[in-house]
């Protein structure tokens, strides 16, 4: 039920001396013990005997039709600690990202899932195990930091390969293993190791989609607690939950759109509603936006997301702006890793001004993060005003100093702003393009 195969077995002896390793060091032992305690919340403590709650239904009902026996217990358990709980950890993406639940879905029928499967099929001796075992792990650990840093790229290839030639090696020792297996059962058990955590995930999206609604109810009850009385506020959610039913992604947005609008009115909540019908068909179906007026912001919301500056929703500020923002996008190996951001403003029908900003806490690689900000300043003029950068703008952003220059009705400009704080040699530079409005 539980038999542990040798690479199972490698993998708990590693675990164990890493942990015997860090409890011998009281410093440690405080901050695991520290850690257990904040993690241990009443809200963390009922999701996962929920989790736990569902999966047994899920596990009862496949038993009653014969598709789940005792002997997969060891890959339930090991598919709730792995997949199960974590997936639900990411509250956040499960909230915004609308592509979450095809992600999901499509991260476990990947044809790497079945490579993996194969890989891990037919596990070395114990020995060998327990060798290459620190060695894949500290090659992947290698390999994650140097592709971090365009300057690394020899040493990630170098990863890459030795994590290449290890899974040819184990791919062809399960293969040649599966050619000569007379068990034909241990195949199909094996073989049921592999559906079954796909099965779990298909069978897990009810669960998520309710988890995600009531993520989302909770945080809109929160953000909008104080911004009107008890007995409106109560009937905004009631309304606001009829009118998008399980749109999470609309009722989040409202609320967003609540705090800050500060409604007192009945009216005023199902005019906030239709509002958002509004802007998401405007979304699905942008209107043309003449370069004298701007730019469409839904198309506009994209124009960096080849370099992977792709905003949020544009959405209300306050008075008569509106806007929208990338998160910051870091880079950099450092605890202080410098960043870059787009941000778009304007008015409720065109974006006025796009702005990429980078802020640079690291002064040592404050080159590297020139370059990526000229990477996505060039693709944004390139994209607004369908011309090459000026070469002054250009060289006015390697040199990270301030410069303007107008072409037509848009106005390309790059500052800087160094920080006061005499700890930091930090400082931020901006490039944006304004929309100037001749009327």
């Amino acid at each position: 039920m539980f038999t542990l195969n040798n690479r199972e077995l490698a993998l708990v002896i590693w675990l164990g001396i890493f942990l015997l390793c860090c409890l011998a060091k009281t410093e440690i032992r405080h901050s695991i013990w520290a850690a257990l305690k904040s993690a241990m919340t009443p809200t963390l403590v009922k999701l996962v005997l929920l989790i736990c709650l569902y999966v047994a239904l899920l596990v009862y009902g496949l038993s009653l039709i014969g598709l789940w026996e005792s002997s997969g217990l060891k890959v339930t358990v090991l598919w709730v600690m792995t997949s199960g709980i974590v997936v639900c950890s990411k509250t956040d993406a499960i909230r915004t990202d609308e592509q979450f639940f095809k992600k999901q879905v499509w991260a476990n029928v990947s044809a790497v899932t079945l490579f993996e499967y194969i890989v891990a099929f037919q596990p070395f001796s114990l020995s060998i195990e327990l060798i290459v075992f620190p060695l894949v792990v500290v090659i992947s650990v290698w390999y994650a930091v140097a592709a971090q840093d365009h300057k690394n790229k020899s040493v990630e290839n170098l990863m890459i390969t030795l994590l290449l030639i290890w899974a040819c090696v184990s791919f062809y020792h399960s293969v040649d293993y599966i050619i000569h297996q007379e068990q034909a059962g241990l195949v199909l058990e094996t073989a049921y190791d592999l559906v079954f955590p796909l099965m779990m995930t298909v069978l897990f999206l009810p669960f998520l989609y309710i988890l995600r609604f009531y993520v989302v109810y909770e945080i809109v009850l929160i953000r909008i607690g104080n911004t009107m009385p008890d007995k409106l506020r109560r009937w905004a959610c009631i309304e606001a939950i009829k009118a998008f039913k399980f749109d999470t992604f609309l009722l989040d947005r409202w609320s967003n759109s609540v705090v800050l609008r500060r409604l007192t009115t009945k009216k005023e909540v199902m005019m906030l509603i239709n509002e958002q019908f509004v802007l998401h068909k405007h979304e699905q179906q942008p209107h043309f936006i003449h370069h004298s007026d701007g730019w469409s912001p839904y198309f506009a919301q994209k124009f960096l997301s080849i370099v992977g500056l792709e905003t949020n929703s544009y959405t209300y500020y306050y008075e008569e702006e509106w806007g929208a923002s990338s998160p910051p996008l870091k880079f950099g190996d450092r605890l202080k890793s410098n960043s870059i951001s787009y941000f778009i403003t304007g008015d409720l029908k065109a974006a006025k001004n796009l702005k990429v900003m980078t802020s640079i806490h690291d002064i040592h690689r404050e080159d590297e993060a020139k370059k990526r900000l000229l990477e996505a300043s060039e693709l944004l003029t390139t994209k607004a005003i369908k011309r090459d950068m000026p070469l002054n703008i250009r060289a006015a952003i390697l040199a990270g100093k301030g410069q303007e220059e107008k072409v037509d009705d848009k106005k390309l400009m790059v500052s800087r702003i160094d920080w006061s704080n005499i700890n930091s040699a930090g400082y931020t530079m901006n490039f944006s393009v304004e929309h100037i409005d001749r009327s």
